[in-house]
């Protein structure tokens, strides 16, 4: 990760980070998530949903 104050790389603080409501991965990061609605889209095996007119859409 960048360290944009002066141009250095910093290693994530965790060395895997998950969701406290699911319990899914994550890998390497800063910091995991406490509920599932903040992650939606953000893992290569759960399917993206766009939220469109009131509807989720999975793709």
């Amino acid at each position: 990760m960048m360290n944009e104050e002066n141009n250095t790389t910093t290693s994530p603080r965790f060395t895997q980070t998950y969701c406290s409501q699911c319990g899914e991965e994550f890998g390497p990061g800063d910091h995991g998530y406490s509920h599932c609605e903040n992650h939606v889209g953000m893992s290569e095996s759960e399917p993206e949903v766009i939220e469109s007119g009131g509807q989720a859409t999975s793709y």
